[in-house]
């Protein structure tokens, strides 16, 4: 007779309190990449890539909503961490190399609108932080 074997499957509401903390294990797990994790000659994205991340994150908690989508997470092989929304209509890809900035490419297919640019994530959350505190 066999004997049955009981199996407990954690959902993310168990293991996660938020989607918060979704996100940030998504940035975490990049760590655990190796050097060549996807071909030789790839980077695993550095810890400052993960600290400007986590920033990100932070920042966008106060815009996460039942409206808001939450992002992909994923390592790209020049040891960027990128952010991704898809949609049928808008593409976005926010990225993280650890220089301190956020990368960004947008596309609006609708409106057949493209967008990229860099913005210093530092500058970002210290003036978050001082128009909070005003």
């Amino acid at each position: 007779m066999k004997k049955a074997v009981e199996i407990h499957l954690t959902t993310v509401e168990e293991k996660f309190s938020s989607p918060v903390d979704l996100l940030r294990e998504d940035v975490y797990s990049t760590q655990k990449l190796n050097e060549g994790w996807a071909g030789e000659g790839t980077d695993k994205p550095s810890r400052e890539a993960v600290q400007d991340a986590l920033l990100f994150i932070d920042l966008l908690y106060c815009l996460l909503s039942d409206e808001l989508n939450l992002p992909q997470i994923a390592p790209a092989s020049g040891g960027e961490i990128n952010f991704f929304w898809r949609t049928d209509s808008i593409y976005l890809d926010v990225g993280f190399y650890g220089d301190g900035n956020l990368h960004y490419y947008a596309n609006q297919k609708d409106k057949g609108c493209k967008v990229s640019d860099i913005y210093s994530i530092q500058q970002t959350v210290v003036a978050r932080k001082f128009n909070k505190s005003h």
